[in-house]
């Protein structure tokens, strides 16, 4: 048996990709994500996403995109944390280091909003 690997698009928009992605699936196919990476990262104490605690220390960061979309994962001692939706959001720079944004609440909580990566021109978003 043959196998071949399709390589479909490109799209205008999320909407058009995420539709794609739908139909693919809905025809029985198996599509797989335009990229999986992954990096080390040390988070602090306090943070939130999506009321979820995030891990302290060092974790894993995996995510999935189809497009400018992302799935997620925070990853530590081989077990996932949580798993979050988030987007790819382009820079003017590469960053020369690694960072966190987040958002202080009123309870003196923090909402993790945006990871940066060492090297990328590029910062997940929340």
């Amino acid at each position: 048996m043959n196998f071949y690997y399709a390589l479909v698009g490109p799209y205008n928009n999320d909407r058009e990709a995420k539709g794609a992605h739908k139909s693919l699936v809905s025809h029985g196919f198996k599509p797989r994500p335009f990229e999986r990476g992954s990096r080390y990262f040390t988070l602090s104490s306090g943070l939130a996403i999506n009321g979820k605690h995030m891990p302290v220390g060092e974790c894993t960061i995996r995510w999935e995109s189809y497009s400018s979309d992302v799935i997620v994962q925070f990853v530590q001692d081989n077990a996932v944390i949580a798993t979050v939706d988030g987007k790819w959001v382009k820079r003017e720079e590469r960053y020369n280091r690694g960072a966190i944004a987040y958002t202080r609440n009123r309870d003196g909580s923090r909402n993790l909003r945006e990871i940066r990566f060492v090297g990328m021109n590029r910062a997940l978003v929340f």
